[in-house]
């Protein structure tokens, strides 16, 4: 499995956006298991299968990793940030040793400078871990970033696909277009024109399949 963002594949682990974390005791790992769902590793390669004091070092070393201290693992729920918090649950997800890791929504309830910490250690563990993230998100500007390949879904569906590039300077979907046209334009001497999706209730959509329209590039037709 290569290592990418925004793709699609099996094996997910998940970590939630920060305020739904609920952990009824000393962060994770202390004297129970990780609540990591979803974890199908063999026995000798699971960390939950480890001795206790092997499974505390692990749980130590993974929140090290993501920036905070060894103490933070005998802390409860309340005495963390919003950021600390997605912070243990990175931790938690890689806990597993996953290959894919699914992000929903992972910085949208931080300070805009904790998203840049947070986006800028994913993109650390992506490239240390050779991992593949499904990041979703509605900060078009940090899907941009963070995404090799891009899929906007209207209406529950999927109605365009293409790298991340080509899906910004060339949308072929009304709904693509429409919603790129929302991103504030930051030069005043740029002029920007707002596309509203008028007459469209996307009902055709649900009958069309994806279409390779050029290489890579797959839009709903009808």
């Amino acid at each position: 499995m290569d290592s990418r963002s925004a793709s699609w594949g099996e094996g997910a682990e998940a970590f939630p956006p920060p305020h739904s974390i609920d952990l009824s005791g000393p962060v994770f790992f202390a004297e129970s298991e990780s609540e990591c769902a979803g974890a199908d590793q063999r026995a000798d390669e699971n960390p939950r299968h480890l001795p206790g004091e092997e499974r505390k070092e692990a749980a130590a070393a993974l929140l090290e990793r993501v920036g905070l201290k060894r103490e933070h693992l005998y802390r409860f729920p309340h005495e963390f940030s919003g950021g600390q918090r997605q912070r243990i649950s990175i931790a938690r997800a890689l806990s597993v040793r996953p290959e894919f890791v699914v992000c929903d929504e992972p910085i949208s309830a931080l300070d805009v400078s904790v998203q840049a910490q947070v986006v800028n250690m994913l993109e650390d563990l992506q490239s240390e871990f050779g991992l593949t993230y499904l990041f979703i998100a509605h900060d078009l500007s940090m899907v941009r970033h963070i995404s090799d390949r891009i899929g906007v879904m209207y209406a529950g569906r999927l109605v365009e696909v293409a790298d991340s590039d080509e899906l910004y300077d060339n949308p072929l979907h009304p709904y693509t277009k429409t919603l790129l046209s929302s991103i504030l334009e930051t030069d005043p001497h740029k002029g920007s024109r707002r596309i509203r999706l008028e007459g469209y209730s996307g009902g055709a959509d649900a009958r069309a399949a994806l279409r390779e329209v050029s290489p890579g590039h797959y839009v709903a037709v009808d």
